[in-house]
């Protein structure tokens, strides 16, 4: 999936810089989970990542062009990236 995502970001130009929100965080706990609720069963971080838990919310980022994981401040500015049902009209 990651490689799905980086050659489509690719085929249609890098317009919102290197760097994507993907829907995962640390929960209170300190566990990484999907917006939804999930559990992170997948993950592809990258070397170093995720960083170690300095009290802030962190939440990870799809680094273009290698497809791996950052772990980043929540607060930060990045485009992102939405799963939605097929069929779902913009």
């Amino acid at each position: 999936m990651n490689n799905w995502l980086v050659g489509n970001i690719d085929n249609h130009g890098d317009i919102f810089g290197p760097r994507y929100w993907i829907g995962l965080s640390t929960t209170i706990t300190g566990n990484w989970t999907w917006i939804d609720g999930s559990n992170a069963s997948y993950r592809h971080w990258g070397k170093g990542y995720p960083t170690p838990d300095d009290g802030s919310d962190q939440c990870a980022v799809l680094l273009v062009p290698d497809a791996t994981w950052l772990s980043q401040n929540c607060t930060s500015n990045y485009s992102f990236i939405c799963k939605y049902p097929p069929n779902y009209a913009c």
